[in-house]
């Protein structure tokens, strides 16, 4: 990380008026908040949809970094593959094989050296299809439950879809256990990655609030395959603190409305100027 740190990370800032919220709201608590170093190779990356995909090259994915650096070298890439599976003989790998043109056409790699990059839900996977009977295979995956809150602030234009994603973030609750991992707040991206819960919320009232989309702020606090997950006391104690911290944070900016995600939960409004005191 260093090394990619050096080569590709920097410090240009230009908070998002979300990003902004969050250090305000922060500031007015007291509540400790730094700026998140950016890899935008010196861009300020104004591009608040960069969550589903860079448009201007500007974010130092491995898709303009490591990728690039290997295909400079002489490596060659596979578009659209769908690994199956991992080949081997005497417990040594020998290659892969797959599918490409969405499984209209197999194809099998051999190679020396086999390295599956697939993160900690796709490995273990391949590796079970592979026939590999491991014990350890996925033991030690960690998985990283969000929760999202959101609040709408009448004084604010936010229009969390522009600026920067990702610059500011609070650790307020980050050590409830004493042991470092806990929660971060952070600010949503773009409206669209909570827009189910909204119309569940809203229902036929939904027109109002799209139209008000500009002046709702989201924080959250940090595929395909289907995943059976049930959250343990501590990751729920650490995420119920982190909510709460999300939602004075966006009370303290001037939200008189604040919401989950979670449809049960109804919303917190202020409606009269003494609850808004």
């Amino acid at each position: 990380m260093e090394e990619y740190e050096k080569q590709y990370a920097d410090s240009v800032f230009l908070h998002s008026v979300p990003n902004q919220v969050l250090l305000d709201g922060c500031a007015k608590l007291n509540f400790p908040v730094h700026a998140i170093p950016q890899n935008t190779n010196g861009h300020t990356h104004s591009c608040g949809f960069c969550s589903l995909g860079c448009p201007y090259g500007e974010k130092q994915g491995s898709h303009v970094t490591w990728l690039q650096d290997a295909a400079a070298a002489g490596a060659k890439f596979i578009a659209g593959c769908k690994v199956d599976k991992v080949t081997y003989t005497d417990n040594v790998a020998t290659g892969v094989e797959g599918t490409v043109l969405d499984g209209k056409v197999s194809i099998v790699v051999h190679a020396k050296t086999v390295v599956s990059a697939c993160g900690g839900v796709y490995s273990p996977a391949l590796l079970l299809r592979s026939g590999l009977q491991n014990p350890n295979i996925g033991r030690n995956m960690r998985l990283h439950p969000v929760t999202t809150i959101y609040g709408f602030l009448p004084t604010k234009v936010v229009k969390s879809w522009e600026g920067s994603i990702m610059t500011s973030v609070t650790d307020v609750v980050s050590n409830v256990h004493g042991n470092g991992y806990n929660v971060h707040n952070n600010q949503v991206m773009t409206w669209h990655l909570l827009r189910r819960s909204f119309d569940r919320r809203y229902g036929a009232r939904l027109e109002t609030p799209t139209s008000l989309l500009g002046q709702f702020s989201w924080f959250f606090a940090i595929g395909r395959p289907r995943v059976h997950f049930e959250l343990g006391p501590k990751d729920t104690k650490s995420m119920v603190e982190g909510m709460i911290a999300s939602a004075k944070i966006l009370l303290s900016q001037g939200a008189i409305e604040v919401n989950t995600s979670h449809l049960s939960v109804p919303a917190l409004r202020l409606d009269t100027p003494e609850d808004r005191a």
